[in-house]
């Protein structure tokens, strides 16, 4: 993974951040049922860690979200309906 950044009034982007990460056999095999792979970082470890992401749990997440927001809108509006002494 590479990292660049552009600086204003320069031409040739500046390297920012290098970092090699490392796919499972595992995990190459699961991308052909999986949508991706990302990596998360790992403290404990001192490196980034691969996780297969579904799909669909993608999809449910962002669904999940979506039913909250509109939920709490709904719940904002109906409390500025109410009168209270």
């Amino acid at each position: 993974m590479q990292v660049f950044a552009k600086v204003v009034g320069e031409r040739v982007p500046r390297l920012l951040f290098s970092q090699v990460l490392m796919v499972t056999s595992e995990i190459a095999e699961g991308l052909s049922k999986y949508a991706g792979v990302y990596f998360d970082w790992s403290a404990d470890l001192a490196a980034y860690t691969p996780h297969l992401e579904h799909p669909l749990a993608s999809l449910h997440a962002v669904n999940y979200l979506e039913d909250s927001v509109l939920a709490d809108e709904q719940s904002s509006r109906t409390n500025a309906r109410v009168h209270r002494p």
